[in-house]
């Protein structure tokens, strides 16, 4: 790889922009991509967990006393503070990593032509500028406490499951408790930004493959990966994983308690569980769509131009051997014609086969079985054990 030229992507990361990121890392004296992301995660997980804990043990709703459900026993509050905030955190390196290995790729590779070296290097400072916007940022935790707001004064979460641990009930209704204060200020709206954050993020590198789409770039239609050599995005994508997997904890445990405690009917779930998984196989699979009108063109355009060379290679390798009475054992065998016609009809398959997306069936299993994992569990609370292994080896034979 010429380091003249890849020098332009090396500083950027999709995750590194953005102060509460930084602010977060100078408290816990981390570095960006080092192991150190871990105590960042738990530090976010305990700021939003550890306070719960210990104000609602003062306030008697943590085990016992007359909440409806306890924290100790609230599946939603492990689900969404211990799961699914540092999740979201670790997930970061993972992502980094991959989504600049892929922009370093699309200039080692030679997809980018060099007289559209500038159009992609101002793709890529657009997108820094994009990830490290205060005013996005601010806009994102505006957003949070506007919900938290309209969720406090409209049909809240107390409302809805009735006295938990975060409420104390007064002869003026029910009210939040200092546990139930620190919820709405602090934990649920730490989550909140960072879901949001994640979305912002996505948003930003479709925004940058959407630029990216638009330049001349070379792709071959013959590439084993099927894909015109755009398949490694299919793999970058795959980082996103981890993210899906957190959103599906989170998902999973308020759907937990709502069976366990409000006796709600698991099959009523069913269309909403559906939705989330293609919703994360959009939000994460979606922006390499961009693509697909170029690679359609790519393999319509292949399809014609070999076509017509196997219909030549066919035609004089018939001419000269079949009709042509030049067939003889020994020739044949020392004639080099009869490779040249395998590996033509070899690079028309491989043009047959490509597929107009850069992803294939793998990404798509890994997204959708990420989001859907922590949601298999609820089978056990509406099913005996017993019947659900024998459902699960009946799907694996």
């Amino acid at each position: 790889m010429n380091t003249g030229k890849s020098t332009i992507y090396i500083e950027f990361s999709l995750v590194d922009g953005g102060r509460a990121r930084r602010l977060l890392m100078r408290a816990v004296r981390s570095k960006p991509g080092s192991e150190r992301t871990i105590w960042r995660a738990i530090a976010a997980a305990l700021l939003a967990w550890l306070p719960l804990l210990i104000l609602s043990t003062i306030e008697g709703t943590a085990l016992h006393g007359n909440a409806h459900v306890p924290l100790l026993l609230d599946f939603a509050a492990y689900g969404r503070f211990l799961l699914a905030i540092p999740l979201l955190i670790a997930a970061e390196d993972n992502v980094a990593w991959q989504v600049t290995a892929s922009i370093r790729h699309f200039l080692a590779s030679g997809l980018v032509r060099d007289e559209d070296l500038p159009q992609f290097e101002s793709a890529i400072k657009k997108a820094t500028k994009e990830g490290n916007s205060l005013a996005m940022e601010l806009t994102l935790l505006f957003l949070v406490y506007v919900w938290a707001a309209v969720d406090h004064f409209g049909a809240g979460e107390i409302d809805h499951l009735g006295f938990m641990w975060q409420g104390l009930t007064t002869e003026a209704g029910e009210q939040l408790n200092l546990a139930g204060w620190w919820f709405r200020l602090v934990s649920l709206p730490l989550l909140q930004f960072l879901i949001l954050t994640w979305v912002w993020r996505i948003a930003v590198w479709s925004m940058f493959l959407s630029r990216t789409s638009k330049l001349r770039l070379r792709l071959n239609a013959t590439h084993p990966d099927a894909a015109g050599g755009l398949g490694f995005l299919g793999a970058t994508h795959g980082a996103f994983a981890t993210v899906a997997f957190a959103l599906g904890a989170a998902l999973s445990t308020i759907l937990a308690r709502e069976i366990v405690f409000e006796k709600a009917q698991a099959q009523a779930f069913r269309i909403p569980v559906v939705a989330f998984v293609i919703l994360c196989l959009l939000l994460f699979l979606g922006p390499l769509l961009l693509f697909a009108p170029m690679l359609y063109s790519v393999r319509r355009r292949a399809i014609y131009d070999y076509g017509a060379l196997a219909q030549i290679c066919s035609r004089q390798f018939d001419d000269k051997w079949v009709k042509g009475g030049e067939l003889e054992e020994k020739s044949i065998l020392q004639s080099p014609d009869g490779s040249s016609l395998v590996n033509v009809a070899r690079s028309y398959q491989l043009v047959k086969g490509m597929t107009i997306v850069p992803f294939g069936k793998s990404a798509i299993l890994q997204i959708a079985v990420a989001a859907a994992a922590p949601i298999l569990p609820l089978a056990f609370l509406v099913m005996p054990v017993a019947d659900v292994l024998k459902l699960l080896m009946k799907v694996v034979h």
